[in-house]
């Protein structure tokens, strides 16, 4: 069954047949052919279970990619060294988990004594203790995965039973290739391509251009989300093509006051420019018929404007500094001055 993308090892639920074979199959005995025997203390024989082929077992029952085996902690007991000889000690946690999530786990311990080498004598312990914490943590799922080496009964059984010849491997069925091609077909035959009919029905994205933007594609502005209706009051952008200084808007009078000062300058600044040339011009002679009409040329400036903060804002006039330099020494001079702005009389 082909588990779903979005479950992970550990949720893929087996079906009611492989429950049934997997049950089945895991409830028979080994046969002789699958245990070996080791001398223990005192001479006697001890059946035991190879690590390779518990594996292979495990393989054949819930499938290569159907189960997996983790150690959860592994502790070095004790490292003792006597006459040149280490003796090594170390346990370990070993968890054995199938592809629907249920797991087991044991504890397993290595040993290694006698050797000369403190690092191969603790890489040979723990190896051994993760080997077999995997043993015990595998016979709990069944008796085909050595849970029937427990029984004394068995193992009697076991011993009276002639043992078959061991099945020599032929070397025709071993692997010389590096490359398998049955392998490389059945992943490729995995990977399912669309058809042709679904490839022109899908519709087919515009190259995007060199200097194409989100914002004109939709043929609006990317910086403006607001109406239409708070768009008309908003400022206009500044762009390459227009003025760098923009005039404010004013009313009519300050306008012309404006206008005025401007006049003036210029006239000023001609009749500087003709004495510096040398010319023999009369600046008398070209007085400005100042086209004021709202406001006098000699009112703009007076003793009671001088807080007048749209004045101060306006451009000031070689002029009005001096008018109002005359204006500020002889309005100190009056004390109206000082109580009109309530200040203290000087000294």
């Amino acid at each position: 069954m082909d588990s779903p993308k979005n479950v992970h090892f550990g949720q893929i639920a087996y079906t009611e047949a492989e429950h049934t074979a997997i049950q089945n199959a895991l409830r028979q005995h080994l046969g002789p052919e699958f245990i070996s025997q080791r001398s223990g203390a005192g001479g006697q024989k001890l059946a035991y279970i190879e690590g390779w082929r518990l594996i292979g077992l495990a393989n054949e029952f819930f499938g290569f990619n159907g189960w997996s085996h983790s150690v959860t902690n592994q502790t070095v007991d004790f490292v003792d060294h006597h006459n040149g000889k280490y003796y090594v000690g170390v346990s370990a946690f070993v968890r054995v988990q199938l592809k629907d999530g249920v797991y087991h786990e044991d504890i397993g311990y290595g040993v290694s004594e006698g050797m000369r080498s403190k690092a191969l004598s603790i890489e040979k312990a723990r190896k051994e203790a993760v080997t077999d914490g995997l043993k015990r943590a595998l016979k709990s799922f069944g008796n085909a995965l050595g849970n029937c080496m427990g029984n004394t009964l068995y193992l009697k059984s076991i011993n009276r039973a002639p043992k078959p010849p061991p099945v020599m491997p032929e070397v025709d069925d071993m692997k010389h290739e590096f490359h398998d091609s049955t392998i490389t077909k059945s992943r490729l035959a995995s990977f399912k391509p669309k058809s042709r009919s679904s490839l022109d029905s899908a519709p087919q994205e515009k190259p995007p251009s060199t200097f194409a933007t989100p914002a004109m594609d939709r043929k609006l502005p990317a910086h403006n989300s607001c109406p239409p209706e708070s768009r008309k009051n908003a400022p206009k952008a500044v762009t390459p093509d227009t003025p760098r200084t923009i005039d404010r808007e004013l009313p009519p009078e300050k306008a012309d006051d404006r206008e005025a000062r401007k006049l003036r300058q210029k006239q000023k600044r001609e009749e500087y420019l003709a004495r510096l040339n040398g010319g023999t011009k009369d600046p008398t002679d070209d007085k400005p018929s100042a086209p004021i009409s709202h406001t006098n040329e000699e009112t703009l400036v007076s003793a009671d404007n001088l807080d007048d903060m749209e004045l101060w804002n306006q451009t000031i006039n070689l002029e009005d500094i001096l008018q109002c330099s005359q204006m500020t020494k002889s309005a100190t001079h009056d004390p109206e001055y000082y109580k009109k702005r309530k200040l203290d009389e000087p000294y």
